[in-house]
């Protein structure tokens, strides 16, 4: 088991036990770990450029070349959702819309995963009932 996969057991282990802060906190660790692979991976796509300026030049090409690896690994979209259901438990609804879209992006095509758009429309319904003016329930008299 690598470290990712031992962070993502952990956070689910937390989640159950109701420590919703810590569990996020280490998603999002695994997250970093996950976004570090597919740099890297993006990197030994292209080639062994270590000149800065060159580098700043390929940004375009490394950041698809990472996206398709996130795309190719439905662990990044698991993470994300993950990460959605968790910020939407705290209330922080906003961060979970971020973290649900995200997913939906990089949920590969044809997979057996949960589509995530479910929760984000899901959270999308919970700010709009917040966000609704209260009904009125004075009588005029």
């Amino acid at each position: 088991m690598n470290e990712m996969e031992q962070l993502l057991e952990k956070a689910l282990k937390l989640e159950q036990q109701g420590e919703k802060d810590e569990a996020l906190e280490t998603l999002s660790h695994a997250f970093d770990i996950l976004i570090d692979e597919a740099g890297a991976y993006a990197k030994a796509q292209e080639s062994t450029v270590t000149d800065p300026d060159e580098l700043r030049a390929m940004a375009p090409v490394l950041i698809e070349h990472s996206t398709v690896f996130l795309r190719q690994n439905l662990t990044a979209a698991m993470i994300l959702n993950n990460m959605g259901l968790l910020f939407g438990e705290l209330g922080q609804y906003d961060a979970a819309v971020q973290k649900f879209e995200e997913a939906v992006r990089l949920t590969p095509a044809n997979t057996e995963f949960d589509d995530p758009s479910d929760n984000l429309q899901a959270v999308l319904m919970k700010i709009a009932e917040l966000n609704a003016p209260e009904e009125e329930t004075a009588l005029d008299g």
